[in-house]
């Protein structure tokens, strides 16, 4: 397969993506950084086959269904996607939610906690989306701990140029309308909190080992103060 057949995979994957968000209302924001991901992926992403891994399994549109993008990304290219999910409720769920969408996108789905899944793979994926343990911004550091374990698990596992997506982070200089819960009369309770570390959120601890020491991984893109960013990394 040459570049330019990848790039069209790239491009397709994104265009079916848009496409079912429109349809079913999808979240805005998650397209856009579906949108910012596709772009990065296009330019670093070095392989003809992509395998990839999801944890923290996508089931509405309402999260944004981001794993619909990645397994047509696998699906395009000949390759295999798998999503992991910890709770048992939803495993019928998300494998419907995928045939619902599009029958023909082959989805092997586990039910299992994501660090063990990853620590116990017989295959070496090259694209993974770490997206599970939900961010608290009043308690962030459990969400950054697992994906910390996460990324640990499946590292070494990961061959030169492979890449990981990491969800859900903000930059230091962000300032965030939480919603910390409902009041009696079904009003959301919500704060403004404000990030003064450099790093919240699930990609925290791993964005800080790359920055503080000499790794064979690297951060890719270029995440801002403002909006919700991904942080995406790539194995030299």
């Amino acid at each position: 397969m040459g570049d330019y057949e990848l790039m069209n995979i790239f491009d397709t994957a994104l265009q079916k993506y848009q496409q079912h968000s429109n349809t079913n209302n999808g979240n805005r924001e998650k397209y856009r950084i579906i949108n910012d991901v596709n772009t990065i992926l296009k330019e670093h992403f070095p392989f003809n086959t992509i395998n990839c891994i999801e944890t923290g399994g996508s089931h509405n549109w309402k999260d944004g269904m981001m794993g619909l993008y990645y397994c047509y990304l696998s699906n395009l290219s000949n390759g295999v996607f798998h999503s992991v999910d910890i709770n048992p409720s939803l495993h019928s769920k998300i494998i419907e939610s995928f045939n619902t969408i599009d029958s023909s996108l082959p989805i092997q789905h586990t039910t299992s906690d994501s660090i063990d899944f990853l620590s116990s793979i017989d295959f070496s994926p090259n694209l993974v989306l770490l997206d599970s343990w939900d961010l608290d911004l009043t308690n962030p550091f459990p969400s950054a701990l697992h994906g910390w374990r996460e990324f640990e698990a499946i590292k070494d596992k990961m061959v030169s140029g492979s890449i990981i997506v990491i969800d859900d982070n903000y930059m230091k200089g962000t300032w965030i309308e939480w919603v910390l819960g409902v009041d009696d009369n079904g009003h959301n309770i919500q704060e403004f909190i404000g990030v003064k570390y450099p790093i919240v959120g699930k990609g925290a601890h791993v964005y800080q080992w790359i920055q503080d020491n000499d790794t064979d991984w690297k951060v890719i893109n270029k995440p801002i103060a403002g909006p919700k960013e991904q942080i995406i990394i790539q194995k030299q």
